[in-house]
Parts: structure tokens; sequence; C-alpha cells
């Protein structure tokens, strides 16, 4: 398909994008408003940002190098991949994950709402940071390498792993299924209340200085200390 590259243009006035193919937001540009459909690449580099715009993603679409979600509305179909690469940040978004979301490299969810149905991955050093992340049944949270949960709000009623020294910062989860933690992970200093059915600490994992209230339903265990 055709390659549209949008470097240094005034968008105010662009109400529909439908990509097929390949676009690239550059510089310092913004999508605006617009109302995005994606069935191809959609990127943005450099400082670009989603700003406002409403963006369906059936296709690849990529947060690179300083780049923002803004405050874009984005809805990741199943199957599809939504990617946070370098030093980008999901801004303020609004994100609806039924396919693959990473925050890769220094790859932050900023203050996002995130409400997750698959896969979230939180590798290298990706960060949660202060997004409100909603973990539906079925869906999955992973954070490994050095990624952290930073100041997120985590509600939980799917499963959440950490491995390979992955950090839960100084989170809040509420958990009401499944979180492990594994292969020298750590809770650190979070705050978790697991009413679920668990909790586990495995393969060196650390429960740190995290604030850990366990409820009559909920089951707490430390294998491998």
């Amino acid at each position: 398909g055709a390659t549209f590259e949008v470097v240094n243009a005034d968008t105010s006035g662009i109400t529909g994008i439908n990509n097929a193919g390949t676009t690239n937001f550059r510089n310092s540009n913004s999508a605006g408003s617009a109302s995005v459909s994606n069935g191809g690449t959609l990127s943005f580099y450099d400082t670009s940002t989603a700003g406002t715009a409403s963006i369906d993603n059936s296709g690849t679409l990529s947060f690179l190098d300083h780049s923002s979600a803004g405050l874009a509305s984005i809805n990741n179909h199943t199957g599809q991949t939504l990617r946070f690469n370098v030093s980008s940040t999901a801004g303020s978004a609004t994100i609806t994950n039924d396919g693959a979301l990473f925050f890769n490299n220094s790859g932050s969810a900023g203050h996002a709402t995130i409400t997750n149905d698959y896969t979230v991955y939180f590798n290298d050093s990706g960060t949660a940071a202060n997004a409100t992340i909603t973990n539906n049944v079925g869906g999955s949270i992973r954070f490994d390498d050095l990624s952290t949960a930073g100041h997120a709000s985590i509600g939980n009623s799917g499963t959440i792993y950490f491995f390979n020294n992955g950090k839960a910062g100084s989170a809040t989860i509420t958990n009401d299924a499944v979180i492990e933690f594994m292969a020298d992970s750590t809770a650190e200093n979070a705050v978790i209340v697991n009413n679920g059915n668990h909790l586990w600490f495995t393969q060196n994992a650390s429960a740190g200085n995290a604030t850990v209230t366990n409820a009559g339903t909920g089951t707490l265990e430390f294998h491998d200390a």
C-alpha cells in the first residue's frame, strides 16, 4: 500500500483518516480530533501526538521516540498490535485492548485509562506509571525484565505475572483472581489487597516492603524463598 507522511502539516482540518497502507506522523504533528481507521501500519514518531483522535486499530499502531497518545480514544482489536516503544507515552488516552499491548524500552502508560481483555506486556524498563488499569477476566498483564507497575492503580480479575526482576513499584493493586511473583521479581512498595484465589511468591521472588492485606477469601503463598 501507499505511504502517507505527515511531517510539517496543519492537520486541524482533517476529520477522518482511513489507513490501509502506511501512515507516519513526524515532528510535532498531531492527529487532532480525527476519526482514524487503521488496517495497515500507523506510527507516531518524534514528539508527534494522537491528540484527541478516535483510533480504531485493526493493524499495527506504534508510538516511538517521545511521541504521545495524548487524549486519544484507542480501540485495539483482537489479534492486533499496539506498541509504545523507546520513550513514548500513552499520555491520558483511553485504551480498550483486545489484542497485544506492549510497553517496551522506556515506554510509559502515563496517566492512561486502560481496559484489558487480552494481554498487556511491560518489557525492558517499561512502566505502568500513573495509569488506571482494569484487567478483566481472561486478561493478562506481564511485567518482565526491569519493568515496573510504577504508581498505577490496577484492578485484577484475570492474571498478573511479575518475572525476571519485574517490580510492583508503589502501585495499588486489588486482586480478585491470580497474581504471581516469580524469578527474582519483587512487590517492592506496592499496596496489594488480595481478595482472589492466588497471590504467590516463588523462585526467589520477594514481597519487599509491600503492604499486603489478605482477605478472608484470599490465598497467600510463599515458595522457594
